[in-house]
């Protein structure tokens, strides 16, 4: 792996500190029975009964819990940070965890490998890596399973109104895809003294219309797009856009 690419400013917050303070359906049963299970049935129809799933940017793994009680599912999770994996491997002993760095372009590690990848919270750091890294470890016809939250949704002003209130600048910053910029809404936690300092920039498509034409440049095609609702405790309406993206039998 190549040591030179620059570090991500997010690290561990511990697990309890995680579940506590970060906004995520990845422990929900509702949502992996709603967007998961339908994706896993519809792999198996067209690949065969094994499965290997990736879960990319997985942190403490809990996404994949859900995943146990099937057989001949195989269970695979990425993440920047190995002590997160050291815990994850905790909640999931018979799935595969690597320390990995979705920027690092020039491996060809598990390309190719996956009939599914599911991505929770995750394209909010480095979202043009994540989803090349995504469309490169599936198979040609494979799925791949990614919540947005959207910026500009009113349903989420209490969200970011909240990140304001803790410290975060709101700003925004440019990401490119391919040939494309896209302008995101940024919110900022490298100001702040405590812990959350780590969280670093977190980023957000402004307008679902951006969130699709930066999964179509990607080389996606949209199988599907739901809207998913969940509560914490600073907004009882967290509203995320759930893609269920298909890479094309070409490639």
């Amino acid at each position: 792996m190549n040591d030179k690419l620059p570090t991500i400013q997010f690290q561990q917050l511990g697990q309890d500190a995680y579940k506590r303070i970060i906004a995520s359906p990845s422990q929900s049963q509702a949502y992996f029975d709603r967007f998961h299970k339908p994706v896993i049935e519809t792999a198996r129809s067209r690949f065969g009964r094994t499965t290997n799933v990736l879960s990319i940017a997985c942190g403490y793994g809990h996404e994949l819990v859900f995943f146990k009680k099937y057989k001949r599912i195989r269970a695979f999770g990425i993440d920047i940070n190995s002590n997160m994996l050291d815990e994850a491997r905790g909640n999931n002993p018979n799935a595969v965890f690597v320390t990995w760095d979705v920027r690092d372009r020039k491996s060809r590690f598990m390309h190719g490998k996956f009939q599914m990848s599911i991505a929770i919270n995750a394209l909010i750091y480095c979202p043009y890596d994540m989803a090349a890294f995504m469309h490169k470890a599936l198979a040609p016809g494979a799925f791949g399973v990614v919540n947005l939250r959207i910026g500009n949704e009113p349903l989420n002003a209490p969200f970011f109104k909240d990140c304001i209130k803790m410290g975060c600048k709101d700003d925004k910053e440019e990401v490119k895809a391919g040939k494309y910029t896209f302008t995101l809404r940024a919110m900022d936690y490298t100001a702040r003294t405590d812990s959350l300092q780590r969280l670093g920039r977190q980023l957000y498509f402004r307008t679902e219309r951006d969130a699709q034409d930066f999964f179509a440049i990607c080389g996606f095609e949209i199988y599907s797009q739901k809207v998913y609702q969940y509560p914490s405790e600073e907004n009882l309406k967290n509203t995320v856009q759930v893609f269920t993206l298909q890479k094309p039998d070409k490639y």
